[in-house]
């Protein structure tokens, strides 16, 4: 519709040129990224989960792309600042690129538009990335996340999050890069594209909380009995850190597409990606595999 592809314009505008502080010329993309799953693990897949339903015999499926779309929020699209592959609960998620690696947990309560604690269908929940993956890439100097895990995998060490008041916040994700590079800070790994980081789930948005005080590692839930809200899909993003304020600069889309799922391509497909992807394509312009 018109008024989304005026707010792709405005976004690709504001977000898909970004300078880090002090430059003065324009940081072009390159191609660095695979995507997150190794076809080994995605030929076997049966079942990928889309927003409309169970859809059979899928390897992957966008379920939200640069925004989120009115099926999710009810209301006019807004930015979501990643890429969602939804896949079947537990399903490895495979590193996209080299780097140094780091993982905690994040969450909070949602909120209605009067503070109060929203519900859903009757039911109390949570907001976040959950466990997450974060993998700084040297060659690139950009942060890849990974979030919505289900579980992290044991080579990639886990830290502790902190909770106050209800927020759960994670602890190292802001160590510098020096810290990252040194290798010598044990909750730091470095990993390899293809190598297994996690699992897909839908961690920080249950109805209830899936991670509790004192775990050394991510809490195990039964997915039969902590419900979700969402589906089960791993989040993907692709910034640089602000080292000052330990927020994220300059998110970008690693498709270079800026829309909503229907515009995503996936192997069924044949919609082109952008003409300055993140992700390293074959000959049919399609994301490379983890391990191809």
């Amino acid at each position: 519709m018109i008024h989304e592809k005026i707010i792709g314009g405005i976004t690709e505008y504001l977000y898909h040129r970004p300078r880090y502080t002090g430059e003065t010329e324009i940081l072009k993309p390159e191609a660095y990224l695979r995507l997150p799953f190794r076809y080994e693990d995605l030929s076997k897949a049966q079942i990928g989960f889309s927003l409309s339903g169970i859809t059979k015999n899928i390897e992957y499926q966008i379920s939200a792309g640069w925004y989120y779309s009115r099926d999710v929020t009810r209301y006019i699209p807004y930015r979501h600042a990643a890429v969602d592959f939804a896949l079947p609960y537990g399903f490895p998620v495979a590193a996209p690129c080299d780097g140094y690696a780091i993982s905690s947990y994040y969450s909070y309560p949602l909120l209605d538009s009067k503070g109060r604690l929203k519900q859903i269908e009757g039911k109390y929940c949570n907001f976040g990335i959950g466990y997450f993956v974060q993998i700084y890439n040297p060659e690139m100097k950009r942060f890849i996340q990974l979030g919505h895990l289900s579980d992290i995998h044991k080579s990639i060490p886990f830290s502790i999050p902190n909770k106050v008041n209800n927020l759960w916040k994670p602890t190292n994700n802001n160590l510098p890069i020096t810290e990252l590079e040194s290798e010598k800070n044990p909750n730091v790994v470095s990993v390899k594209t293809g190598e297994t980081i996690g699992y897909v789930g839908y961690s920080g948005l249950c109805y209830g909380d899936d991670y509790f005080y004192g775990h050394e590692r991510p809490y195990q839930i039964d997915p039969q009995k902590l419900g979700t809200w969402s589906i089960p899909h791993v989040h993907m993003d692709e910034f640089m850190r602000n080292f000052v304020t330990g927020k994220k600069d300059w998110r970008r889309d690693p498709y270079d597409i800026y829309a909503w799922r229907t515009s995503y391509p996936t192997h069924t497909n044949n919609l082109p990606i952008g003409n300055e992807p993140l992700f390293i394509t074959d000959s049919n312009n399609k994301p490379y595999y983890a391990d191809k």
